[in-house]
């Protein structure tokens, strides 16, 4: 059987992804954490800390993210409705209950252009369906600046 410290020195070779050598026991007194102490008394604590580097969301990560809060704002506008990106810069908004394509855009040309199909939606319905992805456009250009 594996005492605690060869466990954690293959974890932590595996983690780093090399050899970290011989690790042992290090018990801190809660008096003075500045003290190392060999062996363990009773009153005790022992101690590792590891730093790790805080995950930076890529451009594509928080693309994705922008594409569903335009399919959530569009679902809250119509149950059916969705939005899926196609590729890297086209964006596709389609009714999944009667199965059309509403529109297509693409995010490099002007956001204004739209590829509208044959689809039968009230006004109403069409101002949301273009209100939200104003929203979504101008939250892109400005993820873009950074």
């Amino acid at each position: 059987m594996k005492s605690k410290e060869e466990k954690l020195r293959e974890a932590l070779n595996e983690y780093f992804g090399r050899d970290v050598g011989d690790v042992k026991g290090c018990f801190i007194d809660p008096a003075s954490p500045t003290d190392y102490v060999p062996e363990c008394p009773v009153d005790h604590t022992k101690q590792i800390t590891i730093l790790t580097k805080q995950h930076v969301p890529t451009f594509a990560e928080k693309r994705k993210e922008l594409v569903d809060q335009l399919d959530n704002d569009l679902k809250e506008i119509d149950a059916d409705l969705n939005a899926k990106a196609l590729g890297e810069n086209n964006i596709r908004i389609y009714d999944e209950g009667i199965g059309a394509v509403i529109c297509d855009f693409h995010e490099l040309t002007d956001a204004c252009n739209f590829h509208l199909f044959d689809c039968y939606l009230s006004v109403t319905e069409m101002i949301k369906i273009m209100d939200a992805v104003s929203v979504f456009i101008q939250e892109l250009k400005r993820l873009k600046e950074q």
